[in-house]
């Protein structure tokens, strides 16, 4: 299963690391929508665009955090299960569809992990 779109593991943007693994357990840095260091996309999540609009930039984010999950692995493994999913959302005052921006995510890690 790879974990498209973006290629690579995400460069960290600071003095952190992308994911670190303890035992078996894994746990990932919050990550943006970047490709190659780059950002892609930036906000505020506007009321009146569709959400749609801002699903490549969901996806991308996500795709980076199971990139970073992944990079622990050794050789043979693979992820079992996400046990926790935090969405941040940089949205303009009044919008209030932040669970289905996060849908996006879900749907994302249900496609790549099952």
């Amino acid at each position: 299963m790879s974990a498209a779109p973006g290629q690579g593991n995400p460069l960290p943007q600071g003095d952190y690391v992308a994911a670190t693994r303890h035992g078996s357990l894994i746990f990932t840095a919050g990550m943006t929508p970047r490709a190659n260091g780059r950002l892609m996309f930036s906000g505020p999540v506007r009321r009146d665009q569709p959400l749609e609009t801002w699903r490549e930039a969901v996806v991308l984010a996500c795709s980076n955090a199971l990139r970073a999950a992944r990079a622990t692995l050794a050789p043979g493994e693979d992820l079992a299960a996400v046990l926790s999913l935090t969405v941040y959302v940089a949205a303009e005052a009044g919008f209030a569809a932040h669970s289905a921006l996060a849908d996006f995510a879900s749907q994302f890690l249900k496609e790549q992990l099952g």
